[in-house]
């Protein structure tokens, strides 16, 4: 939800690209990176070129590249690298990747460009290509839809849409005793989904039973 264009600021080195994905049963950057990696690359070469970094990194858990058929350090471009991080949780923390990816740390309070770095997510950079070579908006949102279903979806599908008929359109239901996540289960939100919509944040929408503890911890926090 942060504005891509608000941290690109003079002393940058080096561009982050977020692909660790850490929240369980989410696949939405493994599908982009697997389908569109092209679009991706072109988009973090975008950033790299028209800022003072020298390159970018895209950062992926090491059990994921492998099963995309990278290796560390490939030369994904001129520009783009392949880096990968431990398999471990919270690998998609910002300043956990950064310290992963570069050995440098922020002091508490810090941002990631008081250490040279810039961090983006996957469909960030995708979104960043778009609008540099089509002109277009954000409009659309890629997102996982799955958890307790017979089938796990990753799709596109326009900003505003209501979940309701996100899911209708997928045969998806909402068994009784059951709540849907718009996020991962650890950082997710619990909300309604016979009123809420996708929003330009919304990463993914996860179904899963409301008697898992993590999910009585944030129904408890929303009494």
């Amino acid at each position: 939800g942060f504005p891509a264009y608000a941290k690109i600021a003079d002393g940058v080195d080096t561009i982050l690209i977020n692909g660790a994905e850490c929240e369980s049963l989410l696949y939405t950057d493994y599908v982009l990176m697997r389908d569109e990696l092209r679009k991706v690359v072109e988009g973090i070469d975008h950033v790299v070129t028209n800022t003072t970094a020298k390159k970018g990194l895209l950062c992926v858990k090491e059990h994921t590249g492998k099963e995309l058929g990278f290796f560390d350090g490939q030369n994904l471009s001129e520009h783009t690298f392949v880096k990968f991080l431990p398999n471990v949780y919270p690998m998609g923390d910002e300043v956990s990747l950064i310290y992963e990816a570069t050995g440098r740390s922020i002091k508490p309070g810090s941002l990631p460009i008081s250490v040279g770095v810039i961090v983006y997510n996957v469909e960030t950079v995708f979104d960043i290509r778009e609008a540099l070579k089509h002109r277009i908006a954000v409009t659309h949102k890629w997102l996982t839809v799955g958890g307790n279903t017979e089938k796990s979806f990753v799709v596109r599908v326009p900003v505003g849409m209501y979940v309701k008929e996100l899911l209708s359109s997928l045969g998806v239901s909402v068994p009784k005793g059951n709540v849907v996540l718009d996020g991962g289960p650890a950082m997710g939100r619990v909300i309604d989904h016979e009123r809420a919509a996708v929003t330009k944040t919304t990463k993914s929408l996860l179904i899963l039973p409301e008697s898992l503890p993590i999910i009585q911890s944030k129904l408890t926090s929303l009494d």
